[in-house]
């Protein structure tokens, strides 16, 4: 287990979705290789607020093979709500402006990265000053977004198999207007 947030939040981190925590995915998400290697990833504020107008990533990967042309993304995205010590998971809308199950170079191109990836060869990538705007939410809106959320993203190459798959654990705040 890597925690990549503040020692203050303990729940928050990234790890790999074959491990232990993760024996309650769908075995296709627990199962197969992992070729990228997240060494970094930081994002500022931690958590993140809503009232922000901007958010900030760093991160340090290593790709250790070429990704295969036609390879997807599918992400998850759950809301966890805590009652009396009980965790439980709903399903989110998916928000990704490139969709939920996409094709990786269309959702490396909607993160407008300002690199050319496609195709995706084994490679280290850095960044440390990545900003995306935080749109302006109403405070109803605002208020339901808050919370704990987990993402789960698995990278399958073009006959399925699963080329890497990562979980993260976080926090958004609404903040104040």
């Amino acid at each position: 287990m890597r925690n990549i947030f503040s020692p203050s939040l303990p729940w928050a981190r990234l790890e790999p979705c074959h491990s232990q925590e993760h024996r309650s995915l769908p075995a296709d998400f627990r199962a197969g290789k992992q070729i990228i290697n997240i060494r970094k990833l930081k994002i500022v504020p931690d958590p993140i607020q809503l009232d922000a107008r901007r958010a900030n990533i760093s991160f340090d990967v290593q790709i250790e093979e070429d990704i295969p042309p036609l390879s997807k993304v599918h992400l998850k995205v759950w809301k966890i709500r805590s009652f009396l010590g009980f965790e439980w998971k709903h399903s989110t809308p998916c928000l990704f402006p490139s969709g939920c199950d996409v094709e990786l170079c269309s959702f490396v191109q909607s993160l407008s990265l300002n690199v050319t990836l496609c195709p995706v060869k084994a490679q280290g990538l850095q960044n440390d000053g990545l900003s995306f705007e935080i749109p302006e939410l109403g405070g109803f809106v605002r208020w339901f977004a808050s919370g704990r959320y987990g993402v789960e993203m698995k990278i399958s190459g073009p006959n399925s198999e699963q080329l890497s798959c990562y979980s993260l654990k976080g926090e958004v705040n609404g903040g104040r207007r």
